[in-house]
């Protein structure tokens, strides 16, 4: 019987990242099941969820570098900052493309030790309540900025209002904030479209597995499953 794990899980667009817990939780039988890190609904990617004893781990795995792909939509804003909200913001229809070199500058000077505020739609806690549950109900509650590290913010592609890009970052970076303000910096309003998680430390996209594979699976052969991509499913003391 599983007593303990840490599971690489890849969370689907469309989901909570409580919802893997509530699978994993019945799979399991546990009660004790919880994610090292939120992944919003919108978003898909690498979703670390700890098992049992494994719940150990969580402050170590919660501070691992994060690495994210991504696309930004230049044109509109939305009061979450994702594609899940209400448009507030547009910019004008006749605003032509960019130079790539222009964006590249922008985003190259967030690198380094930033301060960024939680986002007003983020899960970010005050006076025990989450911040969306304030923004929800017109109360838009600004924490004060805090320090994040930004490793790498570069464009992958960019297409007219599109920008793809990847970033590497400490835990606690908002990229809904990120993609906002970056869009402001260019002098356009922007949304966060898409978004994927690849990595949380050495825990990889490649190596994940499906939420649906794990649907899938009756409670005994999740209890008797070790593998994915070749790994171990279970990781114990020395393996950060």
């Amino acid at each position: 019987m599983l007593s303990e794990a840490i599971l690489n899980v890849c969370k689907p667009v469309g989901m909570t990242s409580y919802d893997v817990v509530r699978l994993i939780k019945k799979k399991t039988g546990m009660g004790k099941v919880g994610h090292a890190g939120t992944l919003d609904p919108f978003a898909r990617g690498v979703l670390v969820v700890l098992v049992g004893k494994a719940t150990k781990y969580f402050d170590i795995i919660v501070r691992m570098e994060k690495a994210y792909t991504g696309r930004m939509l230049l044109g509109q804003e939305t009061d979450t900052g994702d594609p899940t909200g209400k448009i507030v913001q547009v910019s004008g229809g006749n605003e032509k493309p960019l130079a790539e070199e222009e964006i590249k500058s922008v985003f190259s000077s967030y690198r380094g030790d930033i301060y960024q505020s939680p986002h007003p739609y983020s899960a970010a806690k005050f006076r025990g309540k989450k911040l969306y549950e304030y923004a929800r109900k017109g109360e838009m509650v600004i924490k004060p900025p805090r320090p994040i590290k930004i490793y790498s913010f570069e464009i992958t592609g960019y297409s007219h209002p599109f920008i793809d890009f990847i970033l590497k970052c400490s835990s606690g970076t908002y990229v809904r904030g990120l993609a906002q303000e970056a869009g402001r910096r260019l002098g356009r309003y922007a949304t966060l479209v898409e978004l994927t998680r690849e990595a949380v430390g050495k825990f990889k996209l490649c190596d994940s597995i499906g939420y649906d594979e794990i649907s899938g699976m009756t409670a005994d052969e999740f209890h008797n499953w070790r593998g994915m991509c070749g790994k171990e499913m279970c990781f114990h003391d020395g393996v950060f």
